[in-house]
């Protein structure tokens, strides 16, 4: 079963060095808003979807186009009438290649010059479709970090001697240090819809 959270509580437990099960319901729900908050501050979501996505993307008009992190691409269709035609079915290594090359998860496709289907991507809006998997195989250690950093800065404000180093009390704060950690993961600001298969 796929994980729901950045770290495992265990790991979490281990850090605050907690030995019994008193706190592991409370654990839990500091993890997951520190999920949330991560989340919100990169912009992205680093779990892998459990199956096809459909997600669409903004055209440039040159041959690269940034997409969100996938671990697996099925489908890219492109609409060059803006019509919901989808007219343009592209065939990855064919005409389009996803980079970066020897590594996972890829964050863009680039058109190759062998294609006769497209030169360039449409600098038109929503006009990429792509089908596939999104996230990480594999939490990102830096995210990991961060949400246990979180997850057990938030325990702590329990204690009543624990003073807070951002000094603002502020419950969905970030610790400094776990901003610079998400400082790389941080997504364009480039809307998207999805469609989850049924």
């Amino acid at each position: 079963m796929p994980s729901t959270e950045y770290v495992d509580r265990e790991v979490l437990k281990t850090s605050l060095m907690i030995r019994t099960a008193e706190w592991d319901e409370y654990l839990d729900t500091l993890l997951a808003a520190a999920r949330e908050a991560i989340d919100k501050h990169t912009g992205q979501n680093f779990l892998e979807t459990n199956t096809d996505v459909i997600r669409y993307f903004d055209g440039n008009g040159t041959k690269v186009l940034a997409i969100d992190e996938a671990t697996a691409i099925t489908l890219v269709r492109v609409d060059i009438n803006l019509d919901n035609t989808w007219s343009i079915t592209l065939v990855e290594d064919v005409d389009f290649t996803l980079y970066p090359l020897n590594t996972q998860p890829k964050n863009s496709m680039v058109i190759r010059s062998i294609s006769k289907l497209l030169n360039v991507f449409p600098n038109q809006p929503r006009a990429v479709e792509v089908t596939g998997t999104w996230g990480y195989s594999q939490i990102p250690d830096l995210v990991a970090q961060a949400a246990c950093c979180t997850a057990g800065r938030w325990f702590k404000r329990k204690d009543k001697d624990y003073k807070d180093i951002t000094g603002d009390g502020g419950v969905n704060t970030l610790d400094p240090d776990v901003i610079v950690m998400l400082e790389s993961f941080k997504a364009d600001s480039s809307g998207r819809i999805e469609i989850l298969f049924p």
